[in-house]
Parts: structure tokens; sequence; C-alpha cells
């Protein structure tokens, strides 16, 4: 193992890093969501929670915690 390793390892984290990092946007709501009144379930990928069910309009969802 020569010392051109250890720049090489730091390389290969940094790009590992930046993927993961650009894989799941942190100022976007990502959430499995369930209706309340109709039972309909969805996974949510909005800036914010959304505020009615996609399917019966219900204001009454809340998020699937598992």
């Amino acid at each position: 193992m020569g010392p051109w390793l250890i720049p090489v390892a730091g390389i290969v984290i940094g790009v590992a890093a930046t993927l993961l990092r650009e894989s799941r946007d942190p100022n976007k709501w990502y959430g499995k969501m369930i209706c309340n009144r109709c039972g309909y379930d969805w996974d949510s990928r909005q800036e914010t929670p959304p505020a009615r069910c996609p399917k019966c309009s219900s204001k009454y969802i809340s998020t699937v915690n598992g």
C-alpha cells in the first residue's frame, strides 16, 4: 500500500457523500401518508405536507409511522 491510497480513499468517500446528499433533498417533504376517511395511502414528495387527500379531498390525513 503506497502513499497514494489515502488521497484516493478521500476522493471515493467524497463522491459517495455527494451522491447520497443529492439523492434525497432535505428541503422536501418525504413521507407515507394515509387518509383517515377513505383509507387511501400514498408517498408524498412535496415541499410541505399535503393538505388534502388526492382521492377524496378530505383534510383528515396523517403520516404513517413505521
